[in-house]
């Protein structure tokens, strides 16, 4: 999924602007503490995919295993320093995580065992006048 803010981060009259001119104000960022490299673009993609498998060995009871990969490619570059940030080291604006962005795996692993309809009958109650 690609998120896209229109127009220029200098103009305020965009969305791209607005989203801007709120970023660097609310964090204080100035020509003084920013590199020269520095570039606000708020556009950003997001890719997540999985898959999950199930084995279920005997009646009621479920072994699955579900990985999930999800990566954030954001667009902003340079180096930013803030007393808004919480800690005092230099924020490096650019891509995070190995490759390209920031990457996460997910592993999980689940045993369950199904509880309904174990020793229950379905009764016919009829009708009712």
């Amino acid at each position: 999924m690609a998120v896209r803010y229109g127009g220029s981060s200098t103009d305020v009259t965009t969305g791209k602007g607005q989203w801007c001119a709120n970023y660097i104000a609310s964090n204080k960022l100035t020509a003084a503490n920013t590199s020269a490299d520095f570039s606000c673009n708020p556009d950003y993609n997001v890719v997540f995919a999985g898959i999950v498998t199930r084995w279920t060995p005997v009646k009621n009871l479920t072994f699955s295993a579900e990985l999930g990969y999800f990566h954030l490619d954001q667009k902003f570059s340079g180096t930013a320093h803030s007393d808004a940030f919480r800690s005092e080291a230099d924020h490096g604006l650019r891509v995070q995580g190995s490759g390209h962005g920031l990457a996460l795996q997910l592993l999980l692993l689940r045993a369950s065992e199904s509880m309904s309809n174990h020793d229950s009958e379905i009764v016919d109650a009829g009708s009712v006048d």
